[in-house]
C-alpha cells in the first residue's frame, strides 16, 4: 500500500472541520478539553505552538488516551 492509497482514509478521519489551540491553553486538563472537542463532533485537533517543553508531549498523549476517535495533529505555524 502507497502513501496515496492511505490518503483517503486520513482525510476521512480528520473530519472537514477540525479545532486549532495554541497548546498552553490547554495546560489545566487536556483529557477534559479533548472529550468536550470530541462531543462536539469534532475528530481533529490541531494543537499550535509547536513543541516547546516535555510537558507538551505529555499534554498530546493525555489528549490521544481521553478520545476514542479524534486525530491529535501538531502545527507549528498557524495558517
Amino acid at each position: 500500500m502507497s502513501r496515496d492509497d492511505e490518503l483517503p482514509t486520513w482525510r476521512q478521519r480528520l473530519g472537514r472541520f477540525g479545532v486549532w489551540v495554541f497548546g498552553g491553553a490547554i495546560d489545566d486538563d487536556p483529557g477534559e478539553f479533548a472529550r468536550f472537542v470530541e462531543g462536539l463532533g469534532f475528530t481533529g485537533l490541531w494543537i499550535g505552538g509547536g513543541n516547546p517543553d516535555d510537558a507538551a508531549f505529555d499534554r498530546l498523549e493525555a489528549l490521544l488516551a481521553a478520545t476514542s476517535r479524534v486525530v491529535v495533529v501538531t502545527g507549528i505555524t498557524n495558517i
